[in-house]
């Protein structure tokens, strides 16, 4: 399993479909999430966003599968 790990400032857009089934930490700065699937694969290890970062969610998205975690 693969992880991604998001660091630095400024805007990071996911707008592929990702199938991996790592750890996705967003640390720092916004990731604009514009895919359902954008951050794995249904049944992965989930998504963390840290308190430095943001998850931005566009109107209407609907993400199903992944587990969220605000830290």
């Amino acid at each position: 399993n693969s992880n991604l790990a998001r660091l630095g400032a400024g805007a990071f857009v996911l707008e592929a479909n990702n199938t991996y089934l790592g750890t996705t930490t967003l640390r720092e700065g916004t990731t604009v999430l514009t895919n359902p699937r954008g951050l794995g694969g249904t049944g992965g290890a989930g998504t963390v966003v840290a308190a430095d970062a943001s998850l931005v969610l566009p109107n209407p998205l609907n993400v199903t599968g992944e587990q969220l975690t605000l830290s």
